[in-house]
């Protein structure tokens, strides 16, 4: 059983999102050691009918420029990546250099842990950018997380009686939500033993074994039958041994990645915590679509070329005219052959 999630849930949010906005075209970049989860998160992504152009694959010592290029050239504009943090930080300062951020660019981090961008910056900011440009790079960027009843829901009572809060204040706990869990975890096991005595009289604990094949059958379908509320939210398991919870859809706003949305698994619903003009104000208020955008440049004619451009105009027009006013004036002369065309024309 699993109190943390294993990561696959966040890719039913990741693929929620995706259809909810009817982004039918993504790219993938992963770290080799979200491989598993990279994988299914693309079969996830194909069984809703959502094509996955590419998966790239990296490593932190990878260098991403060409990657970025070929996403660029490929005209996919929704990228959802699952890296560790010098990674993320190299993503974000070629994004920045590529000008593939906000508004033409959608970026999901999937399965992000920390609240804000410069929690790692210091240590794994061996990067060509400076912060302001990473801070410009990842604005309006969207992030899935685990979520917190600590940021979120602090007043919740748990199954000992005390708030979240409270709890969090106490001892080792203060400062550290993660810690959290590890209140969860002792609850679940002492719920699960007290559960199973009923069960395995009048044998006793004391005759307990993990090789013991009965015993290991009870845990594990009381563990599977659990429900209460910890400090880490409502804790239940399912059938396949992972947690059942509720996910958090962040953007990431001046640095911080605020919460945005909560989505239940077990209903498959997306409520937004933030109104879609926050949303998506970063992106000039439109959804962006995940087809490639027609980008009108204008092209500007150096002052030297231009002024020879126009003196040869110039001269040919006056050619032009005397040939008319001989022509006036000598009828029976021959037009020149330029000035007849423009006449015709």
């Amino acid at each position: 059983m699993k109190l943390l999630s294993d990561g696959f849930p966040f890719n039913d949010l990741v693929t929620h999102f995706a259809m909810e906005n009817k982004w039918n075209k993504v790219m993938i970049i992963s770290d080799l050691g979200f491989d598993d989860l990279a994988k299914h998160l693309e079969d996830t992504l194909i069984r809703s009918n959502v094509t996955v152009s590419n998966v790239y694959i990296v490593e932190d010592v990878d260098d991403p420029s060409e990657i970025l290029t070929a996403i660029k050239e490929s005209g996919v504009r929704i990228i959802v990546f699952q890296v560790y943090p010098i990674m993320y930080y190299k993503l974000s300062c070629e994004a920045y250099r590529q000008n593939m951020h906000v508004p033409g660019y959608v970026w999901i981090d999937n399965r992000h842990h920390s609240q804000s961008v410069k929690d790692y910056f210091e240590l794994y900011s061996d990067v060509n950018c400076t912060w302001d440009e990473i801070l410009t790079s990842v604005e309006g960027m969207f992030a899935t997380s685990p979520i917190s009843y600590l940021e979120l829901f602090p007043n919740t009572i748990t199954i000992g009686g005390k708030s979240v809060k409270t709890l969090s204040e106490i001892g080792g706990i203060k400062g550290d939500a993660a810690r959290l869990y590890g209140y969860d975890a002792i609850w679940s096991m002492a719920l699960t033993m007290n559960n199973t005595i009923k069960r395995i009289e009048p044998q006793t604990l004391d005759e307990f074994t993990y090789k013991h094949k009965n015993y290991t059958d009870i845990f594990l379908e009381e563990m599977k039958n659990l429900s209460f509320t910890g400090a880490t939210g409502p804790v239940e398991f399912s059938a396949e041994g992972s947690r059942m919870e509720k996910l958090v859809l962040r953007q990431v706003r001046n640095g911080t990645h605020v919460p945005v949305g909560i989505y239940d698994g077990t209903t498959q619903i997306l409520d937004l915590l933030k109104s879609p003009e926050y949303m998506w104000e970063p992106f000039g208020n439109t959804i962006p679509s995940s087809k490639p955008r027609l980008e009108h440049t204008y092209l500007r004619v150096s002052r030297v070329l231009f002024g020879i451009y126009v003196t040869i105009s110039v001269v040919g027009i006056a050619i032009c005219l005397i040939d008319l006013i001989l022509m006036l004036i000598y009828r029976s002369h021959r037009l020149h052959p330029g000035c007849l065309y423009l006449a015709i024309h």
